[in-house]
Protein backbone atom coordinates (compact mmCIF):
# COMPACT_ATOMS: atom_id res chain seq x y z
CA UNK A 1 0.00 0.00 0.00
CA UNK A 2 1.55 2.95 -1.14
CA UNK A 3 1.80 5.98 1.73
CA UNK A 4 -0.48 8.08 0.14
CA UNK A 5 -3.12 5.46 0.60
CA UNK A 6 -2.28 4.52 3.65
CA UNK A 7 -3.08 8.39 4.60
CA UNK A 8 -5.83 8.68 3.25
CA UNK A 9 -7.30 5.64 5.33
CA UNK A 10 -5.67 6.91 8.49
CA UNK A 11 -7.82 10.33 7.98
CA UNK A 12 -11.25 8.44 7.69
CA UNK A 13 -10.52 6.30 10.26
CA UNK A 14 -9.59 9.35 12.59
CA UNK A 15 -12.63 11.11 11.39
CA UNK A 16 -14.83 8.30 12.02
CA UNK A 17 -13.30 7.66 15.35
CA UNK A 18 -13.31 10.92 16.83
CA UNK A 19 -17.01 11.67 15.59
CA UNK A 20 -17.90 8.60 17.75
CA UNK A 21 -14.86 9.04 20.56
CA UNK A 22 -17.48 8.95 24.27
CA UNK A 23 -17.42 6.81 26.91
CA UNK A 24 -17.74 7.26 30.47
CA UNK A 25 -17.35 6.70 34.76
CA UNK A 26 -18.45 7.51 37.97
CA UNK A 27 -21.99 8.58 38.84
CA UNK A 28 -23.87 11.92 38.27
CA UNK A 29 -27.78 12.81 39.06
CA UNK A 30 -28.27 15.98 36.76
CA UNK A 31 -28.24 16.44 32.61
CA UNK A 32 -24.89 18.77 33.92
CA UNK A 33 -22.94 16.44 35.77
CA UNK A 34 -23.76 13.77 33.10
CA UNK A 35 -22.84 15.94 30.43
CA UNK A 36 -19.53 17.19 31.83
CA UNK A 37 -18.65 13.42 32.34
CA UNK A 38 -19.11 12.59 29.17
CA UNK A 39 -17.66 15.70 27.67
CA UNK A 40 -14.16 14.24 29.69
CA UNK A 41 -14.48 11.03 28.55
CA UNK A 42 -14.62 12.21 24.54
CA UNK A 43 -12.08 14.63 25.24
CA UNK A 44 -10.17 11.81 26.70
CA UNK A 45 -11.32 9.49 23.55
CA UNK A 46 -10.14 11.95 21.35
CA UNK A 47 -6.55 12.29 22.91
CA UNK A 48 -6.17 8.20 22.58
CA UNK A 49 -6.97 8.71 19.37
CA UNK A 50 -4.20 11.42 18.78
CA UNK A 51 -1.63 9.51 20.60
CA UNK A 52 -2.17 6.64 18.52
CA UNK A 53 -1.96 8.70 14.96
CA UNK A 54 1.26 9.82 15.92
CA UNK A 55 2.50 6.55 15.42
CA UNK A 56 1.94 7.48 12.14
CA UNK A 57 1.72 3.77 10.83
CA UNK A 58 3.04 2.75 7.40
CA UNK A 59 3.03 -1.05 7.00
CA UNK A 60 0.61 -3.37 6.50
CA UNK A 61 1.23 -5.03 9.73
CA UNK A 62 1.27 -0.99 11.59
CA UNK A 63 -2.30 -0.24 10.40
CA UNK A 64 -3.72 -3.47 10.91
CA UNK A 65 -2.34 -2.55 14.51
CA UNK A 66 -3.15 0.81 14.63
CA UNK A 67 -7.02 -0.33 13.71
CA UNK A 68 -7.13 -2.61 16.40
CA UNK A 69 -5.88 0.16 18.80
CA UNK A 70 -8.52 1.94 17.53
CA UNK A 71 -11.10 -0.04 17.93
CA UNK A 72 -10.50 -0.79 21.69
CA UNK A 73 -10.35 2.76 22.39
CA UNK A 74 -13.98 3.18 21.07
CA UNK A 75 -15.04 0.40 22.77
CA UNK A 76 -13.51 1.04 25.79
CA UNK A 77 -14.46 4.83 25.65
CA UNK A 78 -18.36 3.55 24.88
CA UNK A 79 -18.39 1.39 27.82
CA UNK A 80 -17.06 3.97 30.17
CA UNK A 81 -20.07 6.37 28.77
CA UNK A 82 -22.21 2.87 29.69
CA UNK A 83 -21.26 3.05 33.55
CA UNK A 84 -22.52 7.10 33.96
CA UNK A 85 -25.08 7.13 36.19
CA UNK A 86 -28.24 8.56 34.26
CA UNK A 87 -29.74 11.72 34.77
CA UNK A 88 -33.58 11.64 36.11
CA UNK A 89 -36.52 12.38 34.06
CA UNK A 90 -36.19 13.15 30.75
CA UNK A 91 -32.67 13.83 30.62
CA UNK A 92 -32.04 10.40 31.97
CA UNK A 93 -33.84 8.87 28.27
CA UNK A 94 -31.95 11.31 26.37
CA UNK A 95 -28.68 10.14 27.81
CA UNK A 96 -29.86 6.49 27.75
CA UNK A 97 -31.09 6.98 23.72
CA UNK A 98 -27.59 8.86 23.26
CA UNK A 99 -25.41 5.81 24.73
CA UNK A 100 -27.51 3.33 23.31
CA UNK A 101 -27.56 4.87 19.82
CA UNK A 102 -23.61 6.00 20.27
CA UNK A 103 -23.24 1.87 20.66
CA UNK A 104 -25.43 1.32 18.12
CA UNK A 105 -23.99 3.21 15.36
CA UNK A 106 -20.19 2.00 16.51
CA UNK A 107 -21.34 -1.61 16.33
CA UNK A 108 -23.59 -1.56 13.22
CA UNK A 109 -21.92 1.52 11.04
CA UNK A 110 -18.49 2.20 12.80
CA UNK A 111 -17.02 -1.21 13.49
CA UNK A 112 -18.09 -3.20 10.35
CA UNK A 113 -16.58 -0.25 8.02
CA UNK A 114 -13.16 -0.40 10.36
CA UNK A 115 -13.02 -4.01 9.93
CA UNK A 116 -13.41 -3.43 5.93
CA UNK A 117 -10.46 -1.20 6.67
CA UNK A 118 -8.69 -3.69 7.49
CA UNK A 119 -9.21 -6.52 5.17
CA UNK A 120 -8.14 -4.22 2.40
CA UNK A 121 -5.71 -3.40 3.98
CA UNK A 122 -4.22 -6.92 4.58
CA UNK A 123 -5.03 -7.70 0.74
CA UNK A 124 -3.65 -4.48 -0.16
CA UNK A 125 -6.73 -4.13 -2.51
CA UNK A 126 -7.14 0.03 -3.20
CA UNK A 127 -10.49 -0.63 -4.78
CA UNK A 128 -11.97 -1.95 -1.61
CA UNK A 129 -9.86 0.10 0.46
CA UNK A 130 -11.83 3.93 -1.13
CA UNK A 131 -14.83 1.92 -0.83
CA UNK A 132 -14.05 1.15 3.23
CA UNK A 133 -13.15 4.96 3.08
CA UNK A 134 -16.42 6.04 1.60
CA UNK A 135 -18.30 3.59 3.98
CA UNK A 136 -16.97 5.65 6.87
CA UNK A 137 -17.11 8.91 6.11
CA UNK A 138 -20.73 7.85 4.89
CA UNK A 139 -21.05 6.64 8.86
CA UNK A 140 -19.47 9.93 9.84
CA UNK A 141 -22.29 11.53 8.31
CA UNK A 142 -24.96 9.84 9.67
CA UNK A 143 -24.71 10.13 13.51
CA UNK A 144 -27.62 10.20 15.26
CA UNK A 145 -26.01 9.70 18.64
CA UNK A 146 -24.13 13.72 18.11
CA UNK A 147 -27.64 14.93 17.58
CA UNK A 148 -28.63 13.49 21.31
CA UNK A 149 -25.27 15.00 22.61
CA UNK A 150 -26.18 18.10 21.86
CA UNK A 151 -29.45 17.99 23.31
CA UNK A 152 -28.12 17.02 26.89
CA UNK A 153 -24.83 20.23 26.75
CA UNK A 154 -22.12 17.92 25.98
CA UNK A 155 -20.77 19.71 23.58
CA UNK A 156 -17.56 17.26 23.00
CA UNK A 157 -19.50 14.97 21.99
CA UNK A 158 -21.68 16.45 19.93
CA UNK A 159 -18.43 18.01 17.99
CA UNK A 160 -16.75 14.88 18.53
CA UNK A 161 -13.64 17.05 19.65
Amino acid sequence: MSRIGASGVLAAVLAAAVATGCGGDSSSTGKNDFADRADQICADVSKNVAQLNQKSPRSVAELTTFIEQLKKTEKEGIARLQALKLPSGKDGTTAKQFVDTLQQEFNQQVLPALDQVERAVRKRDKKALKAASLRLQKAQKEKKSTLLAAQLGASQCATGA
